[in-house]
């Protein structure tokens, strides 16, 4: 089906209008409303602070302003993951709020895991910047933002710590069926963790934030060298939006932002498997028909309010 033209205007209820006219081609208007909403920090989390009152920020570059900046005014272990997390209490003007920091930086050219070897293996804090950046440049908005900076006498990375939040592993426990569209977002989880070739994907670093958004933390095993997708029987579904931002994804752009965090043979092991998830998805589509594949996430929460016109979009799968 030919892409659509689409004129929207998206107007929020506070009287900021963002973009005042958009036209543009066909799914990418969904890439990019989804990145426009969340540097707007709208239809996206509510942050919280230690007490659970909502945090002052708008954008997600006032939160990674935030990171960086901060003074850490308490660090404590965490009590649970291999890579001994710590959780930071970060201050700046009065504004408090909790923060993950990992120091480990571990590079083998062989490694067991879990009965099998893994060549090349990185468990390493840059990686969690890099899922960070990368998922930025997808219009991924499940990953807290991350920086790079020194903590005490150590690198890592710093991470928004999502307050109330709680792990797969205890929403089975529990038999809870959250509301929303967390499904939809578990399904281009894995698309994004075989681009990233995450090969800790766990109950335990997937959680949801207390208002039932999905987030993909905990990156530090990924952006192994290996060219092949680590585990492509997941990838059964896969936003129409994703996967516009992958069939666009710029190479130069990919190696701009990874380039800080990343090796030359990691970055190229990305753009790899880039071509061989774009094939995968392909290869879905063939055997099972696009409306089975490709799937649209719901309308957008309040208070925003979409308003089109000559618009031409498939209805969501059922």
């Amino acid at each position: 089906m030919a892409p659509s033209r689409l004129l929207v205007s998206v107007l929020l209820l506070g009287g900021l209008l963002l973009p005042q006219e958009a036209e543009l081609d066909g799914f990418r208007l969904l890439v990019e409303a989804a990145r426009l909403l969340g540097d707007a920090g709208l239809g996206g989390p509510i942050w919280l602070d230690p007490e659970g009152n909502p945090l002052p920020f708008v954008t997600d570059a006032e939160v990674v302003d935030f990171l960086a900046t901060a003074r850490v005014i308490d660090r404590r272990e965490i009590g649970h993951g291999i890579t001994n997390p710590e959780q930071l209490l970060l201050e700046r003007d009065g504004t408090r709020a909790h923060a993950v920091f990992h120091d480990v930086n571990v590079h083998k050219t062989r490694q067991q895991l879990d009965g099998q070897l893994v060549m090349f293996f990185r468990d390493s804090y840059t990686n969690n910047v890099a899922a960070y950046e990368l998922s930025r440049l997808l219009g991924i908005t499940n990953v807290p933002p991350a920086v790079v900076r020194k903590v005490g006498s150590n690198k890592g990375s710093v991470q928004m710590w999502l307050e109330q939040a709680i792990e797969e592993v205890e929403r089975r426990q529990r038999g809870i069926n959250p509301p929303g569209t967390w499904r939809l977002a578990g399904a281009d989880m894995w698309v994004f963790d075989n681009l990233i070739n995450n090969i800790d994907r766990t109950q335990e670093n997937f959680v949801y934030d207390s208002q039932w958004n999905l987030w993909y933390i905990d990156h530090t095993r990924a952006f192994g060298r290996g060219r092949r997708l680590p585990s492509p029987e997941r990838v059964k579904r896969c936003s129409r939006r994703l996967w516009q931002a992958l069939r666009e994804l710029d190479e130069a752009e990919v190696r701009r932002v990874l380039q800080p965090y990343l090796g030359t043979y990691e970055i190229a092991g990305v753009l790899h498997r880039h071509q061989r998830l774009l094939t995968l998805i392909e290869e879905r589509i063939a055997q099972r028909g696009e409306e089975r594949v490709l799937f649209s996430y719901r309308d957008p929460r309040p208070p925003v309010v979409v308003q089109t016109e000559n618009v031409d979009i498939p209805a969501p799968p059922p």
